[in-house]
């Protein structure tokens, strides 16, 4: 059964909340306010290769290279781009290939890592 849970950053507290901290701190009206005060994200079903989960925007790093972890609308499935390039250049990988990566970090509170 496939587990289904987001977390989200708060665009004006700057500040990632997981699925455990969001369910009872959050009216279930929140999660369709088009305010734009956060941005959800969908835990991808899978791990890394230390266990650790996959959100949509993760960055992880495989043999050096590092990847954002993105849905792709045309596919319709996770996927992994190489950081820094445009997606519509980049050949994007199934994110079956990132369970043999490391989560370094996320797009929303380390940019860095996308250059």
């Amino acid at each position: 059964m496939r587990t289904i849970k987001f977390r989200a950053w708060d665009k004006n507290e700057r500040e990632m909340f997981d699925w455990i901290s969001i369910r009872p701190n959050l009216p279930i009206s929140t999660l369709n306010e088009k305010d734009g005060a956060y941005e959800w994200m969908q835990f991808t079903g899978r791990t890394g290769k230390n266990g650790k989960e996959i959100y949509e925007g993760d960055i992880v790093e495989n043999n050096g290279t590092r990847w954002e972890i993105y849905w792709h609308d045309i596919n319709a499935c996770y996927c992994m781009v190489v950081c820094g390039k445009e997606r519509s250049t980049n050949n994007p990988l199934f994110i079956g290939e990132a369970e043999h990566s490391e989560v370094i970090g996320n797009i929303y509170e380390n940019p860095e890592l996308l250059n």
